[in-house]
């Protein structure tokens, strides 16, 4: 009997033994899973601010986009304005040449 309580008790303490192992190993474990969690809500909040810079980028270029756009308008309305201009004064040089010649 005195021999079966002895075995007993170095199972339980086997056991108590790998209990407190198990204990430290799930410790470790949550400190592990916190830390993944707390990068994962680093990693979120800094895509979210990429998402809005990219969004505030692609604002910039449609303005850009539609700038360039006008200015190429407004070019090209000069561009016809010079083309009249230029050919009102070859009208008027030949008016005048034509008004020279006798």
């Amino acid at each position: 009997m005195h021999q079966a309580l002895v075995k007993n008790m170095e199972n339980e303490q086997a056991l108590m033994r790998k209990a407190r192992a198990l204990q430290k190993d799930l410790s470790n474990e949550l400190l592990k899973l916190e830390k993944t969690q707390q990068q994962q809500a680093e990693n979120d909040a800094l895509l979210k601010e990429l998402n809005n810079q990219v969004i505030e980028v692609k604002k910039e270029i449609e303005n850009i986009n539609e700038r360039i756009a006008k200015i190429k308008a407004e070019a090209q309305a000069l561009e016809q304005e010079k083309l009249e201009l230029e050919k009102g004064i070859m009208d008027k040089e030949a008016e005048e040449k034509a008004s020279l010649i006798p």
